[in-house]
């Protein structure tokens, strides 16, 4: 029995399979994903495999020719300007294609699935004949997890432009970490009745004289914290409320900013993977670095 294949079927299938291989190129280039383009390319794949049955123009499918187009469909979606970072993103491109394919190959020959879905193979092409409704579900399935991973990348970007490399000055020594700009932050000190920011103990050792470290990490009471000049501040956290010894730093500064006298409460527990403190970027903008406060 001759089989049929609907010219419908065959470019929603490929529309499929070409935008989770350029997908998954995308990852593992560490591409921006732009959807409307990986749409376009996987649109162009799909108009090229219709012509897969159609032998006055099987000279499409010569080797040569084939490498070319998908080559097109590449630098349409990631584009590049450095010929060495072009040709290496197409190699990563093309390894995914053929082991995407050695997967459907071994599908079809080495169980039954190709006999369920009524595959048809023509050369390197491959034909499914799944029902519209499943190609379909694939497709949004794809681009849901694609607008979701975008999403994500774009959060991640967002808060890693708000780490800044910040310096913390005390007593004439300088310990430097990453910190992170958290509007929600609204720490202040009660002596002074000023914002204060969060960092990790650990990366201020360096700067605290030894009695200090001694009361911080010993946990000796509040009179003694204040004798010695440190503070104590009250925090409240997504796992409750705790109690946090802090210094009042000569100054905090990165390279746009400076600001003087600012308490900085230590924590012992580690922050984040990304950022060792945190700071609420409110006290940058009330240029408060210029002010005179009674300590």
């Amino acid at each position: 029995m001759t089989p049929v294949i609907y010219a419908d079927i065959l470019f929603l299938y490929n529309f499929l399979i070409n935008s989770v291989i350029l997908a998954i190129t995308a990852r593992l280039i560490n591409a921006k994903i732009n959807i409307l383009k990986i749409a376009m390319g996987a649109v162009l794949g799909g108009v090229y495999s219709v012509f897969m049955f159609f032998p006055a123009v099987r000279i499409l499918y010569s080797l040569v020719l084939k490498i070319l187009i998908l080559f097109g469909i590449f630098y349409l979606v990631f584009g590049g300007n450095s010929i060495h970072k072009v040709i290496k993103s197409f190699a990563v491109f093309m390894t995914v294609n053929f082991a995407l394919g050695g997967v459907m190959f071994a599908l079809v020959f080495l169980t039954d699935f190709g006999v369920l879905v009524g595959t048809v193979v023509s050369g390197t092409e491959i034909y499914m004949n799944l029902g519209p409704l499943i190609i379909v579900s694939g497709i949004g399935l794809t681009y849901m997890i694609l607008g979701l991973h975008q999403s994500a990348r774009k959060r991640a970007a967002y808060e890693q432009s708000l780490i800044k490399r910040v310096g913390i000055e005390y007593k004439g020594r300088i310990a430097e970490l990453n910190m992170f700009m958290d509007t929600g932050c609204r720490l202040y000190d009660p002596v002074n009745d000023r914002p204060a920011v969060i960092a990790e103990l650990r990366c201020l050792k360096i700067i605290l004289e030894p009695c200090e470290l001694e009361i911080i990490e010993g946990c000796f009471d509040v009179s003694e914290a204040y004798m010695r000049g440190l503070r104590v501040l009250n925090m409240r956290t997504v796992s409750g409320e705790m109690t946090a010894f802090g210094i009042v730093a000569d100054r905090i500064f990165g390279e746009e900013f400076e600001v003087k006298n600012i308490t900085v409460a230590l924590v012992k527990n580690r922050i984040s993977e990304q950022y060792n403190g945190i700071m609420n970027p409110e006290i940058l903008n009330e240029n408060i670095c210029d002010k005179e406060y009674a300590l």
